[in-house]
């Protein structure tokens, strides 16, 4: 009996914590920012685990102005691509997913879908109207003096879930994206369009080692001459002074003497 009663009691506090837990990520889900934060850490573990260095690959919350509004913008994170190119990935989320599946089979349902297409329209409008290619390029004549020549903008959505229920609550929001140069990506979305990233990366500094290598080699090779010219010279030298010192003794030795 005493065994179960501490079983039961250790239960009972795992229980507790597990509902701490549900409870907090529960009213992070439930809020827009919170919702925000969610993916946002999603985000910066998804360049993380592809290698990426954050500051020289990306950076996260980019502070960048509009060159024409001087609006201050900020995208959740800008990958550095060859090329002088940019991936701009802006993280956005709604609090009417959960409302969906939790009205899921009730007569609430088709209002939360509808609140769902409203907001991501309203973000869609909102990243659209926001000149994040004109102030990437900005930033990017700042810092290299060179503007990017490419800028692709990645609306992030936290899971593929989020992705098909948006599909459903319109139908026509992939075509909407689609005409303002925005893509919206789930997790597997994201993860196809690092991956090539990635890989244009890692040829990247491939080539800038090959690049190194290839001056250093010439640099050593180039002080070799150098030092191998000087060698030849001590050699004439030294050639000189023992023939020299060979005709001084041999006129001690016959002459002096």
């Amino acid at each position: 009996v005493d065994a179960v009663v501490q079983a039961v009691a250790a239960l009972q506090g795992k229980v507790e914590e597990k509902s701490r837990t549900l409870d907090t990520v529960w009213r992070a889900l439930s809020s827009p920012g919170g919702a925000g934060q969610l993916a946002e850490i999603g985000l910066a573990n998804t360049l993380k685990s592809f290698g990426l260095e954050q500051g020289r690959d990306y950076v996260l919350q980019l502070t960048t102005q509009d060159e024409v509004s001087g609006r201050v913008l900020r995208p959740d994170a800008v990958v550095f691509l060859p090329g002088d190119s940019r991936l701009v990935i802006d993280c956005k989320a709604s609090k009417f997913l959960v409302e969906i599946a939790a009205a899921a089979g009730s007569e609430g349902e088709e209002e939360a879908y509808r609140n769902l297409a409203r907001t991501m329209n309203n973000h869609l409008k909102a990243l659209a109207s926001k000149d994040y290619r004109g102030a990437v390029q900005a930033n990017s004549r700042a810092e290299t003096r060179n503007g990017a020549t490419r800028i692709f903008s990645l609306m992030y959505l936290p899971n593929e879930a989020a992705l098909e229920k948006l599909n459903r609550a319109d139908p026509d929001f992939l075509r909407k994206a689609r005409e303002a140069q925005i893509i919206p990506a789930g997790p597997a979305g994201l993860y196809c369009a690092l991956s090539v990233a990635a890989m244009e990366i890692n040829t990247l500094r491939q080539i800038d080692g090959q690049q190194r290598i290839a001056e250093t080699a010439k640099a050593l090779l180039e002080g070799m001459v150098v030092a191998l010219g000087h060698a030849a010279t001590i050699g004439k030298n030294l050639k000189t002074a023992t023939e020299s010192f060979a005709k001084f003794t041999g006129s001690v030795n016959q002459r002096l003497l």
